[in-house]
């Protein structure tokens, strides 16, 4: 009777499996099923970006969240399809009410549609084709004004800090974006990524510094944030074709 047991679980697994493969994988009885570790805090992370795009109609902005969070879902093991289901039953109900402005029967009609489902692959589909559904117009105003803010909270922190170990990664956690996200809008927004962008408020800081002063070499590239005179002195001539020390001694 326990190995009756054994095999019916067995099988439960190698059909929960089944539901994140694409049909050309081929699962055989006696492979191991592996399970893959994904941080729960960066998933919701992502929820909340897809949330938030949600909120302002950025297609664009849902859709990349939405392909980072089925990249997830992917990973055969680390969420069970019934959960994997709810979360997509709740991106749905927001869609449907907040969205679409239609009633409860469209939302039980999404809601059997996702519960009969039986991949991953065309549950991806049935949501993009839902998230399609958005009139962006709508929310243009209001993405726009965000955007505008969010870019210009960012200058300001690097400004602010532009002395200090600051990163892609770390200004996207001050932000409560994914560092992906976070460059993808600011190259968007400004023309210049944020590592070009940090660069070239260093660099300016330097050419303040470098005139306005009468400060050594090496304690201005630790002002500016630099871990070594080397990089700097490098990062200085790539932008102004001159070092440092040639650039102060043309400026007096």
């Amino acid at each position: 009777m326990n190995q009756l047991y054994e095999v019916f679980n067995e099988m439960e697994q190698m059909l929960e499996f089944k539901f994140f493969m694409e049909e050309a994988d081929i699962l055989f009885a006696d492979e191991r099923l592996s399970r893959s570790n994904f941080d729960q805090v960066e998933m919701d992370s992502v929820l909340d970006k897809l949330y938030q795009c949600l909120d302002y109609k950025d297609i664009q902005g849902a859709q990349y969240s939405l392909d980072l969070l089925f990249s997830y879902f992917k990973a055969k093991g680390s969420y069970s399809s019934l959960y994997v289901k709810f979360i997509c039953s709740e991106i749905m109900k927001k869609v449907v009410l907040k969205e679409l402005h239609t009633g409860f029967l469209e939302i039980n009609d999404y809601l059997d549609r996702i519960s009969r489902v039986d991949s991953l692959l065309d549950l991806r589909e049935l949501i993009f084709t839902l998230i399609a559904t958005i009139n962006p117009e709508k929310g243009d105003k209001v993405k726009q004004d965000s955007t505008h803010k969010l870019i210009r909270t960012i200058k300001e922190l690097i400004e602010k800090e532009y002395s200090q170990d600051i990163s892609l990664d770390s200004i996207a956690e001050t932000v409560y974006l994914s560092p992906s996200y976070l460059s993808y809008l600011f190259k968007k927004e400004t023309g210049l990524s944020l590592i070009r962008y940090i660069t070239q408020v260093r660099m300016e800081k330097a050419v303040e510094l470098l005139t306005s002063t009468n400060m050594k070499i090496v304690d201005i590239y630790e002002q500016l944030g630099f871990r070594s005179a080397t990089y700097f002195i490098q990062t200085f001539r790539h932008m102004y074709g001159v070092t440092p020390a040639k650039f102060r001694e043309g400026s007096s």
